[in-house]
């Protein structure tokens, strides 16, 4: 965790990150006048923990962001708005997975469509389109509670003041979802926070809004999550429907027994492996993951050459397109597929239990150290996936004694980062100099022959054999689609990042114009080189 403030047009907000920053950044938006504890921090810590790197920020008037007088914000919901884009601008490179509850949902539809850079995917949690005569009114039990509002408290008496933060949040969550323990621990820390209280409280419900955007919902093209409670009384179900149905190819999850509120602690299980899923690009675009490299994927699978009764193991496999093929074939054996990132896997799973297969296994792992069982395997195939072990001897190591004497190893790797067309170009387009040094670059680690064979080599293994494949690579069906998935590689997300802000939309200009200039017929096409490397374990 790491707290620091930023500045945006002459306002201090503070920050609080979770994870690594060269992460897929998420940025969580609260509700109104939540500070950034309206997100608790274990939620943000089972992000981080799966690979995200998680923002969450004091809004203006809470926290130790900068505050107004009671009563007098110097500010509109515009300005909100703003503030979250500079946010996404400074802290992840201009573009993030946005998270928005209540008033924050709100915000991140504006940005998704007045600043459709900034957004990679949408998360909508408890929010609204906008009131309108065709959505469902407020609930009459929180009618009932609001038409009696309890006295302001004395702003200065901590206890009272996180007792008044409680009883307001009571009637909004769902009867059976009011987590007491955690909303006064939430508040107690807001309070602790929170100078000037008074303003924190009230400014945020006297602000000029930020517009209406239902009527432009249509057009937002980030692909869009919605999180709703089914006993919401502030924005019934109805709105998280209408959501859902305005915005393309929007998915709605249903959470039964749950008010307004942030998702409670009983519901995660459900809500971080959605948002997890929501936000990984392999699942995104497994597609073109699949398709990426199809033509060197057809002399792979020949030179895999699965049996039928041949026991698999497949190493970096991803959401499992290699795996899947390869149980295909070993119809009397069986495939195992490993990966590291644990949404993989289960898209993975969710793919081959949709295809029926029964003779595949997945495990979450890491290849270079999990214990396999001892001289098992007949087969070791990965496609792309054994290029970022920390210590390639020792990982080579451990797959040769998961294999039985003699058996087939089979790698798909790219070659030489100079003999790839698309990153270099990449790099070009995005104003970014070529690497001082091409050794050790993660995708490319195993590009030179005689550096991949030593490793194979000390790791026990022999015949080691290299076949050139030079085949063009498939970087989407079409310019937007291509954009899209370069945007989501790290190594695109950190080169922008590290560019000044005012350079990053020029080039984005620039790499557009780069794929409109490799599309074809058959999509977004780059020139490309691997190598199929096969050995055998040393007898």
């Amino acid at each position: 965790m790491a707290v620091e403030m930023v500045r945006i047009d002459g306002v201090d907000l503070c920050v609080e990150t979770f994870g690594e920053r060269g992460a897929p950044p998420i940025l969580l938006i609260a509700g109104a006048a939540e500070s950034m504890e309206g997100w608790d921090p274990d939620l943000c810590r089972l992000l981080a923990g799966e690979g995200r790197f998680v923002i969450r920020y004091d809004y203006r008037d809470t926290g130790r962001s900068t505050c107004w007088p009671p009563e007098a914000p110097g500010y509109t919901g515009r300005d909100l708005v703003a503030d979250a884009g500079g946010l996404v601008d400074i802290l992840a490179g201009g573009r993030a997975h946005l998270v928005g509850l209540s008033m924050g949902g709100a915000i991140a539809q504006h940005l998704a469509v007045k600043h459709p850079e900034l957004v990679a995917t949408l998360t909508l949690i408890s929010t609204s389109p906008g009131p309108a005569d065709d959505l469902p009114p407020v609930a009459e039990r929180l009618r009932t509670a609001l038409a009696k509002p309890a006295p302001d408290p004395d702003w200065n008496d901590v206890d009272t003041v996180v007792e008044h933060i409680v009883e307001s949040y009571r009637p909004y969550a769902g009867p059976s979802c009011f987590d007491e323990a955690a909303v006064r621990e939430a508040a107690r820390g807001m309070v602790a926070r929170t100078p000037n209280r008074g303003a924190s409280a009230g400014n945020h419900w006297l602000l000029e809004g930020a517009g209406d955007v239902r009527s432009r919902l249509g057009e937002v093209r980030a692909p869009a999550l919605v999180i709703h409670g089914s006993e919401d009384p502030l924005f019934p179900p109805g709105h998280g429907e209408a959501l859902a149905s305005e915005i393309p190819s929007a998915e709605l999850l249903l959470l039964e027994g749950v008010g307004h509120q942030a998702p409670p602690r009983s519901t995660w299980d459900a809500v971080v492996p959605a948002i997890l899923r929501h936000t990984d690009h392999r699942v995104r675009f497994a597609q073109v993951f699949e398709a990426e490299a199809r033509t060197h994927d057809k002399r792979f699978q020949a030179a895999c050459g699965v049996s039928p009764r041949d026991r698999v193991l497949d190493v970096g496999c991803g959401t499992g397109g290699s795996t899947r093929e390869a149980a295909r074939t070993a119809t009397a054996g069986s495939v195992v597929g490993v990966d590291i990132s644990g949404v993989a896997i289960e898209e993975a799973r969710r793919l081959s239990e949709a295809e029926g297969l029964g003779n595949v296994a997945y495990l979450k792992a890491d290849a270079q150290v999990h214990p396999f069982p001892p001289a098992h395997f007949d087969l070791c195939i990965s496609r792309f996936g054994v290029m970022f072990f920390a210590d390639p001897v020792a990982a080579f190591t451990n797959l040769r004694c998961a294999l039985r004497p003699d058996a087939r190893l089979v790698l798909l790797v790219w070659q030489g980062r100079d003999r790839n067309e698309g990153p270099g170009a990449i790099r070009q387009a995005l104003g970014a100099p070529s690497p001082a040094s091409m050794a050790g670059a993660e995708p490319f680690s195993l590009g030179d022959p005689r550096t991949a064979e030593g490793i194979l080599v000390a790791a026990g293994f022999t015949d080691v054999v290299f076949d050139d494949v030079h085949e063009p690579v498939f970087y989407g069906p079409d310019v937007a689609t291509a954009y899209d998935f370069v945007l989501g590689l790290r190594d695109t997300r950190e080169l922008l990042t590290a560019l000044e802000p005012a350079r990053r939309g020029r080039a984005r200009d620039q790499l557009r114009a780069l794929l409109a200039a490799h599309e074809t017929e058959s999509g977004v096409l780059f020139d490309a080189r691997t190598w199929i490397i096969t050995a055998r374990r040393r007898p």
